[in-house]
């Protein structure tokens, strides 16, 4: 993925925040508050309850800080979801995309890289995605939609029901059979990527359906 450090030091250049002491949805619009200074780049953002994404406006790809605390009712605890060995859930996500693409599936999934951190705030990037609903895309063929609406009408449990038919019908174009389809389907499962697989999670890139957001959420709180 090509990117500018400099674009990235522009953003945050006037923020300085104690990311050890505690970053967390709580804190994410006061530390967005930190960064503003006169004449900054313009962006966008998103609160989750595992990240906060910085979407520049003149960049093609989004800036992702994980959190390092979880939150519920203002009440503070550690990740404990995570696998063992894994910091946060932006980590979490690195490391699923290295499975997918071990596995030969890297071409649905968004790709995330670490760059490092920029005074000691860990920064993940990720390329601009089209989400699914934002816009409506329909890139998939006819033919590749006929056959998922068949099989959804003769398998009920093969496909995900939260995941819109035309998408699917793209990922068949994509794997050329139903049978790779099906373990496409088998692997999201397996590293319990499923588990929090919706329309707002996936989205086109390059004409091409990807999974835009796969880290999931494991806490029980």
């Amino acid at each position: 993925m090509d990117y500018n450090i400099k674009d990235i030091e522009l953003l945050f250049k006037e923020c300085y925040w104690d990311y050890e002491a505690g970053f967390s949805e709580n804190e994410a619009e006061e530390f967005l508050e930190s960064m503003w200074y006169e004449g900054m780049p313009n962006y966008d953002y998103e609160i989750g309850a595992t990240k906060l994404v910085i979407i520049p406006t003149d960049l093609d790809y989004v800036i992702k800080i994980p959190y390092n605390l979880a939150t519920f009712e203002f009440e503070y605890f550690d990740f404990t979801g995570l696998p063992k060995g894994v910091k946060n859930y932006c980590e979490y996500e690195l490391e699923l995309y290295k499975i997918a693409k071990d596995k030969g599936w890297e071409n649905l999934f968004l790709p995330i890289e670490y760059i490092g951190k920029f005074k000691d705030i860990p920064i993940y990037i990720q390329p601009k995605a089209e989400e699914y609903g934002k816009r409506f895309c329909d890139y998939a063929t006819e033919a590749s939609k006929q056959a998922i609406m068949n099989k959804r009408k003769e398998d009920k449990g093969f496909f995900f029901l939260s995941l819109p038919f035309d998408w699917i019908a793209c990922c068949l174009d994509m794997l050329h059979s139903i049978e790779n389809l099906r373990k496409f389907f088998c692997f999201l499962e397996n590293e319990k990527i499923s588990r929090d697989l919706h329309r707002a999670n996936i989205g086109f890139y390059k004409n091409k359906p990807v999974i835009i957001d796969y880290g999931g959420y494991f806490e029980e709180i």
